[in-house]
């Protein structure tokens, strides 16, 4: 027997809440994604930054920030940044920066030694 007009309506109405209540579950399984992926990213890179000046781990939370600000929030560190996300800091421009000689320090202006 054919089905009425109304009854197809109807179950094209529960087609709907079911297909709606898939996508709310593939947002919220997209979320919780992004989320471990932001945790799992700041681990790593703390540990980096950890690993690198193992020294910060004697600061407090406050003296850390402080740390970062006046080392990380300077025009020479911004234009390495530009050419790290550019692909034109090479492996052994990234050896200068952890070890600088005199001469890598000489290319940073005064104004930005702290």
């Amino acid at each position: 027997m054919a089905k009425t007009k109304r009854e197809q309506a109807e179950e094209l109405e529960q087609k709907i809440g079911v297909m709606a209540n898939k996508k709310k579950l593939l947002l919220q399984a997209a979320k919780e994604e992004e989320k471990k992926n932001r945790t799992h990213r700041l681990c790593k890179r703390g540990g980096l930054l950890e690993s690198l000046l193992p020294e910060t781990l004697e600061l407090n939370d406050n003296q850390f920030r402080n740390f970062l600000e006046m080392t990380m929030l300077t025009d020479y560190t911004r234009s390495r940044l530009t050419d790290a996300r550019a692909g034109k800091l090479s492996h052994h421009s990234a050896a200068q920066t952890q070890n600088p000689s005199k001469a890598h320090l000489n290319q940073i202006p005064d104004s930005e030694i702290l």
